[in-house]
């Protein structure tokens, strides 16, 4: 699996679900300045928490786990300073919840390996993360899960 990359962002591989790696999907994607592809990896159920992670693909299509100890990672994003941040849809996995999940579980972390900090919690069912020009984090809110016009 290759792919190329235009003015920043990968382009014709990457389809939701296109990334399969033992039992997680590719969710949300990001590249950075080198071309490496950097794919959230979301778990399936029961959703095991700590056992989501970030994975980057090189143009030859070699996989490297560069972020681990995730739970439910739903998309990654660089800053301007090319630090990487992955959004975690949710702590909690509960089958005596509604919707299954922690409303307010989702959170940002940033770093590499196992080490990594949080910069953002309590987050209300997060779906997509990006960095803006002007160098501030949006993030998708109650994009699963919300009311009627929500996300």
């Amino acid at each position: 699996m290759g792919y190329s990359t235009t003015a920043g962002s990968a382009t014709g591989v990457f389809v939701a679900g296109s990334v399969r790696v033992g039992l997680a999907v590719g969710s949300g994607v990001d590249v950075d300045a080198d071309g490496r592809a950097y794919v959230a990896m979301f778990t399936r159920r029961p959703h095991i928490r700590r056992c989501a992670w970030v994975a980057a693909i090189d143009r030859k299509g070699s996989i490297e786990r560069v972020m681990l100890g995730l739970t439910k990672a739903i998309d990654v994003a660089f800053d301007s300073k090319g630090h990487l941040h992955a959004l975690e849809f949710s702590q909690d996995f509960d089958l005596n919840l509604p919707s299954l999940y922690n409303p307010i579980g989702g959170r940002i972390v940033r770093g590499r390996r196992w080490r990594t900090e949080v910069i953002a919690d309590g987050l209300p069912f997060p779906t997509s993360i990006a960095f803006g020009p002007d160098g501030y984090c949006h993030v998708a809110l109650d994009g699963a899960f919300g009311t009627r016009g929500a996300g």
